[in-house]
C-alpha cells in the first residue's frame, strides 16, 4: 500500500467507523453527545436496566413495570426467558436520538426499538407513564419473541435465520401490550374504507407504513376470535417444522391461507361497513383546505381588519416547515390562496426539528407566531413576527430539555408551554415575556400538554392524564397563572380529550374519542358538553373560524390534512365524573444497583475475499466488538496476502482499533501491521510494502451538521521494487472540516449542501522531511426545482504536492461519466459535475401469484461533466454529457446506468459509451 493510500485509508477508517452509518464515506450528519452521562445499571430477576443518574426515579418505575410485564408474557407466550432483558433508558427523545446503539439518526416518530444483534431494548420517556409502560411492553414482547424463536429453533437443531414476518412481530407486540383503541380503529377504518387496506396475501405492502402495526394487531384479534387465543403463540411453537410462514399458518389454523385471508376481510367488513351509515363521511362533511402526499397539521389563524391568514406545519418537501396562506371565503366555502413557506426546519442549526407531530403553533392578536424547534441539546421557543417576516426572538431554558405546544397569549405578554426537564417529567410552564420570568405551574409524573391561555390571561387550560389513575388517556384541566391555585378538572371520562382551543365566545373546543371516534366537542362555561361533529375517521386541533365554521386537522387516506367543517347541531354529551379503576399497588422487585462497566461483546464477524486493481487479491476477516451502550468499539482485522505457505506468517496483516464515542469529542486509537504488493491502475507490479505502526483520530462534532476531524498515523515503512529499497519512519497527519445539511430521496441528495475540506501531510521522520502534502476540496450543492427534482452541482479539487506524491486516478460513473475509471491520472485533479435530477417512475409494483412486490423507483439525470488531471502543467479540459438512469431497489441499493457523449470542447465523440455502476448520486 502506498503511503498516500495509507494516509487516505486512515481517513476512511475513521469516517466509516466513527461517523454514523449513513454518513456515506466522507460526509454525513453527526450524532452529538452534548452531555457526558453517568451510566448505572439496575438489575432485577429478568432485566438489566441501563440508566443515567438524572433518571433514577424513572429507572425504578421501569424495573417495576418490566417485571410485571415479564410475568404476564411468560404465561401468554408459554416461555421462560433464557437471559435477562437489557433495557437502555432515556429520559427524553433528544437523548434517545444521541444513542450509538443504532448508528443512524433516529426519527422522532420512533417511540422505542429493539435491536436484533444483542437484543437491546431502547426506550425514551415522553412524559406519559401509561404510554411509556405500553411502549416498554411492546418492545419486551419483541425481545420475548426473538428469545423464544431462538430457543425453539436451537432445541430442534435448526440454525437457519427463519423469522416471523413483520406483520406478526409488530402485531404480536401490539396484541400483548394494549387493547384495541379508537386511534387503531381510526387508522384501520380509514384504510379499509378508502382502499389502503391490504389482505393477508398482500400485507407485505404495509411494511413501509404505520399500517403494518394496525393490520397485524387486527389479524391477531381475528385469529383469537376465530381460532382461539392459544393459536397465537402456537405459531411460534411450530416454527421449527417449516421455513414457510404461509404453510405454518395453514398447519396451525387448519385452513387454507387464502381462506384465512377471506375470513379476516369479511370480519373487518362486519365491523366497519355498519359504521359507514352511522358516521358522517369526512370527504362530504368537510371542505378540504390543503392535503396531499404529506402531513399537514397545527392550524392557527391570525385575523386583521382586512384578511384572515392560516398558518400550519407540513413536511411536504421532506423537511418540516411552517407555511402561511390567505383564507378566502366565497359562496359560504373557505379556500386557501398564495401559499408561502416562512420557516424551514431540519436543514440548519437551531432548526433541527419542528416536532411536527408532537407540538402545535400559536399566533397572538399582535401578529407574533410562537413555535418550537430543536436547537442542539435542548428545545427553544421561536417568535416569528408576521409583519416583519422574520424570527425576532429565541427563548430557551437550560433546565428544560423538551418543549412542546407554546401558546402565546392574545396580547403577546405570556407564553404557556409543556416542558420536560432532564428527569423526564412533563409539566406546564408559564413564561412572562415582559418580565423574563418563568413559572412552573405543575410538578409531578402526570403528562400535561397542549396548554392554552384565555383572552383575559386569567385561566390556563391543558390536557392531562392525571385523573385516569394510571390508564392511558387525557381529560381537560384548568389552573390560574396568577397565584398558586388548585388544578380544576373540566372534563371527565376514560377517554382522550386533547388539543383544546378557546372559541370567540370563550368556550372551549377540543378533540375527543369519548364516542369511539375522534370528533370535536365544545365545553361551555357551565360545564355542559356538546358534540359538534360526527365524522368517521378523526378530527383534531380545532380552531374556530367564525360562529359556524371550524378549521381542524383531519385524518383521511392515511395522512393528516387541514379542513374546514360546518358545526353540526350540537348534541349533548355526558361529562360525568368517574373514579378511575384503582390499580394494584406497585411492588418493588429485588434489585441491585451498580456503576456501569463497559463489558465488550461480539457484534459481528465478517469474512472477506477481495480483488482490487491496486492490491490484487486477498482474504481476511473483521471482528467487531462493542459495549452494551455502543459507546466503545473494538475492531480487529486479520488478512493475508501470502502467495505460498512459506510467506504465510510474513504476509499476515492485522489491525486493531479502539473508538470511544461516549463524550462530545470522539476519539480512536489503533495499531496495524501490513505486508502486500502494490499494483498500478493497469495491473502492473510497482512495489512491495511492509509497514507497521499506530494511529490516532479525533472527531469534534459542532452540531448535527458540522464537524472537525483530526488524525495522525506513525509507522515504519519498508518498501522495495525492482530498483531500490526504502526503510524509514513515516508520519501522516490530516485535518478536515465537514458540513452536511443534505436532504435525501431514494437515489441521493435533493436539497441542502455538503462540504469536505481536508489538508494533510506525509513526513519522513528520520530526515524530518516533508514527503508530500494532500489538499482535498469537495463542494456539493443541491437546488430544489420542484418537490422531486433538483439541480445538483459538485466541484472537486485534489492535489498531491511533493517529491513522493502519488498519482491520482479518476473517471467512470462517480467521476467523469462516459470515460473509463482510470482514464485520467495525475498528481492534481479538477472536476465539476452538474446534473438535473428528476423522477421517471415513482414506484414499480409487480403483482405475482404469491403476492405483490415493490421493485423500487426509477429516477433520471441530465448531466454535464468537466474535468482534468495533470502533474505540473494543467492539461486540456475534457468533458461529457448525457442521460443517467437510477434504479433504487429497496432504498438500499442504487443501480446506475449512464449514457454519455465525450468531448474535448472542439468535437464530440462518435461513440456513445454506456457505463453501469452501483452507488448513490453524489
Amino acid at each position: 500500500m502506498s503511503t498516500n493510500r495509507a494516509f487516505l485509508c486512515s481517513i476512511l477508517i475513521v469516517i466509516l467507523v466513527i461517523s454514523n452509518a449513513l454518513a456515506f464515506f466522507n460526509f454525513g450528519k453527526n450524532k452529538v453527545r452534548y452531555k457526558t452521562l453517568n451510566w448505572k445499571t439496575l438489575t432485577t430477576n429478568n432485566t438489566k436496566i441501563y440508566y443515567y443518574s438524572d433518571e433514577e426515579e424513572l429507572a425504578i418505575k421501569t424495573a417495576i413495570y418490566a417485571e410485571e410485564i415479564v410475568k404476564h408474557l411468560e404465561i401468554e407466550l408459554q416461555h421462560n426467558l433464557t437471559r435477562k432483558i437489557p433495557i437502555i433508558l432515556y429520559s427524553n427523545h433528544h437523548t434517545f436520538q444521541e444513542t450509538q446503539v443504532i448508528p443512524m439518526i433516529i426519527p422522532e416518530s420512533v417511540g422505542g426499538l429493539t435491536e436484533f444483534f444483542k437484543g437491546r431494548v431502547l426506550i425514551p420517556f415522553d412524559g406519559s407513564l401509561p404510554r411509556f409502560k405500553r411502549v416498554l411492553n411492546h418492545e419486551i414482547v419483541h425481545f420475548f419473541t426473538l428469545n423464544k424463536v431462538n430457543y425453539i429453533m436451537r432445541s430442534h437443531d435448526k440454525y437457519d435465520n427463519f423469522m416471523p414476518p413483520l406483520w406478526y412481530m409488530e402485531g404480536l407486540s401490539e396484541f400483548y401490550s394494549k387493547t384495541w383503541t379508537p386511534e387503531d380503529d381510526m387508522v384501520l377504518y380509514d384504510a379499509f374504507i378508502y382502499g389502503l387496506y391490504r389482505p393477508l396475501e398482500d400485507i407485505y405492502d404495509t411494511y413501509d407504513s404505520y399500517l403494518v402495526y394496525k393490520e397485524g394487531h387486527s389479524l391477531l384479534l381475528f385469529i383469537e376470535e376465530e381460532y382461539g387465543r392459544d393459536k397465537i403463540p402456537q405459531l411460534l411453537n411450530e416454527m421449527w417444522n417449516t421455513d414457510n410462514w404461509e404453510e405454518l399458518m395453514e398447519s396451525v389454523l387448519g385452513e387454507d391461507y387464502h381462506i384465512i385471508s377471506l375470513k379476516w376481510t369479511n370480519w373487518l367488513r362486519e365491523r366497519y361497513y355498519p359504521m359507514v351509515g352511522k358516521y358522517d363521511p369526512p370527504e362530504l362533511k368537510t371542505s378540504n383546505l390543503i392535503s396531499g402526499d404529506a402531513i399537514y397539521v397545527s392550524p392557527a389563524i391570525h385575523r386583521t381588519d382586512e384578511t384572515s391568514t392560516l398558518f400550519y406545519v407540513s413536511n411536504y418537501l421532506g423537511y418540516e416547515s411552517i407555511y402561511t396562506s390567505r383564507l378566502i371565503e366565497k359562496d359560504g366555502k373557505l379556500s386557501l390562496k398564495e401559499k408561502e413557506k416562512i420557516v424551514k426546519g431540519g436543514l440548519k442549526t437551531g432548526m433541527e426539528s419542528l416536532h411536527i407531530l408532537r407540538s402545535r403553533i400559536s399566533v397572538s392578536d399582535d401578529g407574533l407566531l410562537a413555535f418550537v424547534s430543536k436547537s442542539g441539546p435542548i428545545d427553544r421557543i421561536n417568535i416569528y413576527d408576521i409583519k416583519r417576516g422574520e424570527i425576532t426572538n429565541n427563548i430557551s431554558f437550560s433546565d428544560i430539555v423538551y418543549i412542546s405546544s407554546p401558546f402565546i397569549s392574545c396580547d403577546s405578554s405570556l407564553i404557556a408551554f409543556s416542558g420536560a426537564d432532564i428527569s423526564g417529567k412533563s409539566d406546564i410552564y408559564l413564561y412572562n415575556v415582559n418580565d423574563n420570568l418563568l413559572k412552573r405551574l405543575t410538578n409531578d409524573w402526570f403528562d400535561d400538554r397542549h396548554p392554552i391561555i384565555s383572552r383575559d390571561n386569567k385561566t390556563i387550560v391543558f390536557s392531562s392524564d392525571r385523573a385516569l389513575k394510571g390508564y392511558e388517556g387525557y381529560n381537560l384541566f384548568s389552573i390560574s397563572p396568577d397565584k398558586d391555585s388548585e388544578i380544576k378538572q373540566l372534563t371527565f371520562g376514560k377517554c382522550t380529550d386533547t388539543h383544546p382551543s378557546f372559541s370567540n365566545d370563550n368556550t372551549i373546543l377540543f378533540s375527543s374519542d369519548r364516542s369511539g371516534k375522534y370528533n370535536i366537542y365544545e365545553l361551555k362555561a357551565n360545564g355542559q358538553l356538546y358534540k359538534m361533529t360526527n365524522t368517521a375517521t378523526g378530527l383534531f386541533e380545532p380552531v374556530e373560524y367564525d360562529n359556524e365554521t371550524i378549521i381542524a386537522t383531519c385524518y383521511l387516506n392515511g395522512t393528516m390534512r387541514i379542513v374546514s367543517i360546518k358545526k353540526s347541531p350540537p348534541v349533548i354529551s355526558e361529562n360525568v365524573y368517574e373514579n378511575g379503576i384503582e390499580k394494584e399497588p406497585e411492588t418493588m422487585p429485588e434489585t441491585s444497583i451498580e456503576e456501569y462497566n463497559a463489558d465488550f461483546a461480539l457484534d459481528f464477524l465478517q469474512a472477506e475475499a477481495v480483488y482490487s486493481p491496486g492490491f490484487k487479491s486477498g482474504v481476511g476477516s473483521s471482528i467487531y466488538f462493542t459495549d452494551m451502550l455502543s459507546d466503545q468499539h473494538l475492531v480487529v482485522s486479520l488478512s493475508n496476502t501470502a502467495r505460498s505457505w512459506s510467506e504465510l506468517l510474513k504476509r499476515m496483516n492485522a489491525g486493531v482499533a479502539y473508538y470511544n464515542l461516549s463524550r462530545r469529542v470522539n476519539y480512536g486509537l489503533g495499531a496495524f501491521h501490513y505486508y502486500y504488493d502494490y499494483y498500478d491502475a493497469f495491473g502492473y507490479y510497482k512495489y512491495t510494502e511492509h509497514l507497521y505502526g499506530g494511529s490516532g483520530t479525533v472527531i469534534i462534532p459542532v452540531n448535527r451538521f458540522y464537524r472537525f476531524e483530526v488524525g495522525t498515523m506513525i509507522y515504519r515503512l519498508h518498501r522495495r521494487d525492482d530498483i531500490e529499497k526504502l526503510n524509514t519512519n513515516i508520519t501522516s497527519n490530516y485535518v478536515s472540516f465537514v458540513k452536511d445539511t443534505s436532504l435525501w430521496v431514494s437515489t441521493g441528495p435533493i436539497e441542502g449542501a455538503r462540504y469536505n475540506i481536508t489538508i494533510g501531510n506525509n513526513m519522513d521522520i528520520n530526515k524530518w522531511k516533508k514527503r508530500y502534502m494532500v489538499y482535498s476540496f469537495d463542494f456539493r450543492k443541491y437546488f430544489r426545482l420542484s418537490r422531486m427534482s433538483a439541480y445538483a452541482v459538485r466541484a472537486i479539487l485534489l492535489a498531491n504536492n511533493g517529491a513522493d506524491a502519488e498519482t491520482i486516478y479518476f473517471g467512470g460513473s462517480m467521476g467523469m461519466r462516459g470515460y473509463k475509471f482510470y482514464e485520467f491520472s495525475g498528481k492534481k485533479l479538477f472536476l465539476v459535475n452538474q446534473e438535473v435530477r428528476f423522477p421517471i417512475i415513482d414506484e414499480i409494483h409487480l403483482r405475482l401469484p404469491f403476492g405483490d412486490t415493490s421493485l423500487g423507483t426509477i429516477r433520471g439525470a441530465l448531466f454535464i461533466d468537466v474535468g482534468s488531471a495533470w502533474d505540473d502543467k494543467i492539461s486540456k479540459l475534457k468533458g461529457s454529457f448525457g442521460l443517467g438512469l437510477r434504479w433504487s431497489l429497496g432504498g438500499f441499493v442504487v443501480f446506475r446506468l449512464d449514457i454519455a457523449k465525450k468531448t474535448d470542447f472542439h468535437s464530440i465523440s462518435e461513440d456513445t459509451p454506456i457505463r453501469f455502476f452501483i452507488g448513490y448520486d453524489y
